[in-house]
């Protein structure tokens, strides 16, 4: 199953790691402080997140043997932006492993890694660097 891992990289979940699950049926991950975001945020210390911040959208080849898939972070009307590696989403951004989401100028920063099955990695541009291995889902390195 295809999955999103999430490495929290500053606020108050900073150093820990998320496995995210990307079952077939859904589409968007949502960002924010409100209870039913996928990834969540705490109310009290990260303020510059707003309850529906941003979404990770993904859509998935129906047709058999086609890996197709594409990933994109959109900023829901957020109070402070969304931040895609340092700049302000104006609109719709793809998104590939490695990249660093920042929720608010100064707000909780993530870097994120896509895997479509099992030990393979979501093809990212030549030019961009991906991420390293990770152990195992359930353990964190």
């Amino acid at each position: 199953m295809a999955r999103l891992i999430v490495h929290h990289l500053s606020g108050s979940k900073a150093g820990s790691d998320e496995i995210i699950p990307l079952p077939r049926y859904v589409s968007d991950i949502k960002l924010g402080r409100e209870v039913g975001c996928e990834i969540r945020f705490d109310p009290n210390d990260d303020g510059a997140v707003s309850r529906h911040h941003a979404a990770i959208r993904w859509q998935q080849s129906d047709n058999p043997g086609d890996s197709a898939t594409a990933f994109t972070l959109v900023d829901l009307m957020s109070s402070n932006g969304t931040y895609l590696n340092g700049r302000r989403l104006e609109a719709p951004a793809t998104i590939k492993n490695g990249d660093v989401i920042e929720l608010g100028r100064g707000g909780p920063s993530i870097r994120i890694t896509i895997e479509l099955a099992m030990n393979e990695r979501f093809a990212a541009p030549a030019t961009a660097s991906i991420a390293k291995v990770l152990p195992p889902a359930g353990k964190s390195g």
